[in-house]
C-alpha cells in the first residue's frame, strides 16, 4: 500500500521536477526517527542504487552536487497478522518516510520537491528459528525499500 502527499509539481520537458541544470545529486544517509537500528543505511543504499541504475543524473558527494535528496524514516512497525495453534505464523512490517529534494546550498537551497507520508508494507513468515524469522523481516524491508525508492525516483522524474 502506497500512501503519500507529493509536492513535486515543477515539470520540465522529459525530466519531471528536475531542471536541466541539475545533473548531479547528493544522497546523504537517511535520518532514522525509529528504534530500528541500521534501516537508514538500507534505504539510502537502495536509493543510491536506483539513481545509479537509471543514470538520469550522477550521484555525487554533497559539495559537488547541484541538488541534495534527503530522506527521513518516520515509522517502522512490525505486527503479527496471522495466528495458528496459539502461535504467530505471519508478520507484517510497515515503513513510512519523507523525502525532500533541495537545490545545493551554493545554488540557494530552494526546495524542489517534497514527498511526505510515503508508506509500504510487506508480510513475512514467522519461523521456528528466530534467525530465519529475522532474515525474512530483512528481506521484507529490502523489498519495501526497492518499492519506495522506485516511487521516489519516479516522482522526482515525473514518471507517474
Amino acid at each position: 500500500m502506497l500512501l503519500f502527499i507529493s509536492g513535486c509539481g515543477y515539470r520540465f520537458a522529459g525530466r519531471g521536477t528536475l531542471s536541466p541544470e541539475i545533473q548531479k545529486i547528493a544522497i546523504p544517509i537517511f535520518v532514522n526517527k525509529t528504534r530500528e537500528m541500521g534501516i537508514e543505511n538500507i534505504f539510502t543504499s537502495i536509493l543510491i542504487e536506483e539513481f545509479t541504475r537509471t543514470g538520469r543524473v550522477s550521484v555525487v558527494d554533497e559539495p559537488l552536487a547541484d541538488a541534495v535528496l534527503r530522506g527521513t524514516i518516520t515509522n517502522y512497525n512490525v505486527s503479527p497478522i496471522f495466528y495458528y495453534g496459539g502461535k504467530i505464523r505471519r508478520y507484517r512490517v510497515t515503513v513510512a518516510l519523507n523525502v525532500e529534494l533541495v537545490q545545493a546550498p551554493q545554488s540557494g537551497g530552494e526546495r524542489l520537491c517534497q514527498i511526505q507520508g510515503l508508506s509500504e508494507n510487506e508480510d513475512y513468515d514467522a519461523l521456528p528459528d528466530i534467525l530465519l524469522t529475522k532474515a525474512g523481516e530483512r528481506e521484507a524491508v529490502e523489498k519495501i525499500g526497492r518499492d519506495l525508492m522506485e516511487e521516489v525516483h519516479d516522482q522526482i522524474f515525473g514518471n507517474m
